[in-house]
């Protein structure tokens, strides 16, 4: 039986390049983003091997039917996977809206797990395929299953989204639901018609949705500077807070912006930002995040093995080179300009260690890690703003002592 192979040639194509521009991205080590690349590495996988099982299959002598046996079993175990990565990914989603329970975790994994013990009853019973003596591939009596388990996930993971009561966007939950159907669909193409090969087709299609609508990198990426956005800011605090991670965030707040603005140009004003957020990308081994217009962010981890003196010194030491630098001018627009700024910092492990010597419960850690980054930013803004009262009344008083110069010098 010859089979077309260009379909899966594409999709290959197209789940690569997805690859590449996925590790380009700022993306946070979330459970979500970790299990995306976990579907990136399956669907290459089972497409890789489709492929290669296929050609074998059709051109590979007879002195390589082994090889060709082991990569065709490779390709009956990754194939079914594609649907329980995919429902696993929807866990994700969800669980960022509400956790998910761990035995619900571990039991969607049954129908998984049974399906791998077939495969592996395959070797001595061919129940899902075999190889005649001439190398003829064959198909078993129970080379459904492997399409019913790809259904299984597909349906559970379109039931998941559908009946949550999580706290969803409906943009995303209508995501979500549609890309299991998308992959149903195409898979019961291929069984209408088995001579073309579409199960890396409906992978394909299913992670170019998840790709540009849930981990578009410039869904995370601040388009100017090229930092992270405040949302990934945001949910790398939680996510460290969860995991109970000590570690520490600077926030810095530039003092006189919208005067550069003004003078320069806002041209020149983003030409400074994008060398700016450069510069504050060197600091340390501190992610950087762009806050707000003006406002950058640095969170670096600490393993807290040195308890409170050794965190802040750390955080002085990324701290320090950063005040060393706005002490400099900058180029701006041809002229030298000197650009102050408000930082605050704060050390979260010594908050949570406070936390546990106290007895609160765990469920105010978070709302008092958003109340102290909260903290940050509030007075940030009080400081700058008083930077910018400071720096009027120095302007007043110098113009005030210009002008009394100048009449003491027509008196004369």
């Amino acid at each position: 039986m010859g089979w077309n192979v260009s379909a899966e040639v594409i999709a290959f194509i197209i789940v690569l390049v997805i690859s590449v521009y996925s590790r380009q991205s700022h993306a946070v080590p979330s459970p979500k983003n970790r299990v995306f690349r976990l579907c990136l590495a399956t669907t290459l996988g089972a497409i890789g091997t489709n492929l290669a099982s296929t050609l074998m299959i059709a051109y590979a002598p007879l002195e390589l039917l082994p090889l060709t046996y082991l990569v065709t079993l490779c390709y009956f175990v990754l194939t079914p996977l594609l649907g329980t990565v995919y429902f696993y990914y929807a866990v994700a989603v969800v669980g960022e809206a509400r956790p998910v329970g761990r035995a619900f975790v571990l039991a969607s994994g049954v129908p998984c797990a049974a399906y791998f013990l077939l495969v592996l009853a395959n070797v001595p019973t061919g129940c899902l395929f075999s190889f005649d003596a001439a190398g003829v591939y064959m198909q078993g009596p129970l080379i459904i299953a492997t399409y019913l388990v790809f259904y299984f996930y597909c349906v559970a993971c379109f039931a998941l989204v559908v009946f949550t009561r999580a706290p969803i966007d409906p943009v995303i939950k209508r995501i979500l639901a549609v890309f299991p159907l998308i992959a149903v669909g195409v898979i019961a193409v291929q069984q209408l018609f088995p001579a073309y090969l579409l199960s890396g087709s409906a992978a394909a299609c299913s992670l170019l949705t998840i790709y540009l609508y849930l981990q578009n990198k410039r869904l995370s990426v601040d388009q100017l500077t090229g930092a992270s956005n405040r949302q990934e800011f945001l949910s790398m605090v939680s996510l460290m807070d969860e995991k109970g991670q000590p570690f520490t965030a600077v926030l810095v707040s530039l003092s006189n912006f919208k005067f550069i603005n003004d003078k320069f140009g806002h041209e020149n004003g983003d030409r400074f930002l994008r060398e700016f957020a450069a510069y504050l990308g060197t600091v340390g081994e501190a992610r950087l995040y762009r806050y707000s217009g003006d406002q950058f962010a640095l969170i670096a981890s600490c393993d807290g093995a040195g308890g409170n003196h050794d965190e802040a010194a750390a955080t002085a030491t990324l701290i320090a080179p950063l005040q060393k630098r706005l002490e400099e001018p900058w180029r701006i627009g041809g002229h030298s300009c000197t650009v102050g700024a408000a930082i605050g910092a704060v050390i979260m492990s010594s908050i949570s260690r406070l936390l546990v010597f106290i007895g609160l419960p765990s469920t105010y850690d978070n709302t008092i890690t958003g109340i102290m980054l909260i903290v940050i930013v509030v007075v940030d803004a009080l400081t700058q703003r008083r930077s910018i009262e400071m720096a009027r009344r120095k302007r007043l008083l110098s113009r005030t002592a210009e002008t009394a110069a100048e009449g003491e010098c027509h008196q004369a």
